[in-house]
């Protein structure tokens, strides 16, 4: 790609940047994907560890799906339409 200035370069590199971190948000936030505790924790601001012990014991904040895994017998993920309604709450 041909530049005619250093402007030109740096509008372009700012653009690719937003269209990255655009990109990285949506995944970050895909719908169609259940969610570690980290990513729900950090989605409502809360450390891992102030989530898993804190919000997620909550009465009425929806039950994790544990998914099946070859360490400790499972692994909690949360849907993100829950912990939107969930967080809400808090």
């Amino acid at each position: 790609m041909e530049f005619a200035g250093i402007d030109d370069k740096g509008l372009f590199f700012k653009e690719l940047a937003e269209e990255v971190r655009q990109a990285a948000q949506e995944a970050f936030f895909d719908d169609r994907n259940l969610w570690t505790i980290s990513r729900t924790a950090a989605y409502l601001g809360y450390s891992p560890r102030y989530f898993k012990r804190s919000i997620a014991t909550l009465k009425g904040f929806p039950e994790p799906i544990v998914l099946p895994t070859a360490a400790r017998g499972g692994d909690e993920r949360y849907e993100p339409a829950a912990a939107e309604v969930g967080g809400a709450a808090v």
